[in-house]
């Protein structure tokens, strides 16, 4: 399918630019779909100016510790406090315990 016509819509965001450098992101939408695009792109852009930390750790867990999954983490030792998502998760049973590595990246919720 060839595109027919293009609505470009753009916004930035300085703070971010002189921090983190320039970003482009590009979004196909529908043409026909009636949405509010500036809202679309508004949100895009507080969601690509958070930064996100990951984490990888070892862990003796249990099968729950999978992808996707959210778990709340407090550990002084690690200075790791709040809600994680789990990303990757490999498992291996040694005796009587499951050991897991995981990678886990911090849930920012919005203000």
């Amino acid at each position: 399918m060839y595109l027919t016509s293009a609505k470009v819509i753009s916004l930035s965001n300085t703070e971010s630019i002189k921090k983190y450098g320039l970003l482009n992101y590009v979004e196909e939408i529908d043409a026909d779909t009636k949405v509010d695009y500036k809202k679309i792109v508004s949100e895009k852009l507080k969601e690509l100016c958070i930064v996100k930390n990951t984490i990888s750790l070892n862990v003796i867990a249990d099968y729950n510790m999978r992808v996707g999954i959210m778990t709340t983490i407090n550990n002084d030792i690690m200075k790791i406090h709040g809600d994680y998502k789990i990303l990757t998760s490999n498992h291996a049973i040694r005796g009587t315990e499951e050991d897991v590595t995981i990678t886990i990246q911090e849930v920012i919720y919005p203000a």
